[in-house]
């Protein structure tokens, strides 16, 4: 059992992955800015996955039946293994693919710099700001992978762990014959 439930977690994160990267691709191609105030659009895209691979092994491979302790090792190791294909995928994406997507990144996130720079300034000071506008041009695809791994091992942590438990349902107790 634990072997299916490893199989599942595994063809669900990968498939999470899969479909978040494409959505990301998506967004780009319609000029949106996948890493900026878009970056968190992916969230019901991957519960929605989550889920049926969650049914899928209760359907599938517990007869209709899932513990808790599955539902939510399920759907942890579901977060861990997307979290992972999709810092690959995207380091992949950015590096080789598609780097004007990280240059696009770049631009976006000077220009709204240098529009709010008197906000910045005003908080921060000068020498940060100066500091952190400089950094944006050193961003590489591996840096975009790292914070994409974190944020999606984070939030999929807990969307797992809560579906997990939303999709727990366990066999009735049976009562011994009454004499």
């Amino acid at each position: 059992m634990r072997q299916k439930l490893l199989q599942t977690a595994l063809l669900t994160g990968i498939v999470a992955a899969l479909v978040i990267c494409l959505f990301l691709i998506l967004l780009y191609a319609f000029g949106l800015n996948p890493f900026g105030q878009y970056k968190l659009m992916f969230m019901p895209l991957y519960a929605m996955v989550l889920m049926g691979g969650l049914w899928y092994f209760r359907m599938k491979h517990m007869e209709g039946w899932l513990h808790g302790w599955q539902g939510v090792f399920l759907g942890a190791l579901t977060a861990v293994f997307a979290a992972a294909f999709y810092a690959v995928l995207i380091y992949v994406l950015l590096a080789y693919i598609m780097p004007d997507m990280l240059t696009a990144h770049k631009a976006n996130l000077t220009k709204w710099m240098t529009s709010n720079q008197a906000v910045m300034v005003e908080q921060f000071g000068k020498a940060v700001y100066e500091s952190n506008l400089q950094a944006v041009n050193s961003i590489t695809a591996s840096d975009i992978a790292l914070d994409e791994w974190i944020k999606m091992a984070a939030i999929g942590l807990v969307i797992g762990m809560a579906l997990g438990i939303f999709f727990k349902k366990t066999p009735p107790v049976k009562q011994p014959p009454t004499q």
